[in-house]
């Protein structure tokens, strides 16, 4: 079924000994199989996976002569369960727990205590920025 073909190395390249592209007196003899040429009617390599022509016989792998088209039949009968069988039951879970309640005016303090904080690190940084850019600018003036 598979047609035979020699390892040979491309012309004009080095090839090392033991390597699949090592010199024809090397590797005399070995043979390998090319997806070339391993159909057997000669039509090319999807030959094999095109539809088949609708006017033609049916024959060819997987069919049987005089078969018509078979539809499909459903999916297999299976067997019942056996009596009194039920699904695994799971326990519930208990209800969840009550959460503390909040204290609402020391949110919003904590809030604003972090507000200021936030807007003390900001004015910090564009402080230094401002003066960075300042000593810069002078040394490229100067």
């Amino acid at each position: 079924m598979f047609a035979p073909h020699q390892v040979t190395a491309p012309a004009g390249e080095p090839s090392e000994p033991g390597t699949a592209l090592a010199e024809p007196s090397e590797r005399a003899g070995e043979l390998i199989a090319s997806s070339a040429v391993t159909t057997d009617d000669g039509a090319g390599d999807d030959a094999y996976w095109r539809r088949p022509d609708p006017d033609a016989p049916a024959g060819g792998p997987g069919s049987s002569a005089g078969a018509g088209p078979v539809g499909y039949s459903g999916p297999p009968v299976g067997s019942p369960p056996p009596p009194g069988w039920r699904p695994p039951v799971v326990v519930n879970p208990a209800p969840p727990g009550t959460l503390p309640p909040q204290d609402l005016a020391a949110l919003d303090g904590a809030e604003r205590n972090a507000r200021t904080v936030t807007y003390g690190v900001g004015m910090i940084a564009a402080a230094v920025m401002i003066i960075l850019t300042c000593l810069l600018c002078s040394r490229l003036v100067f």
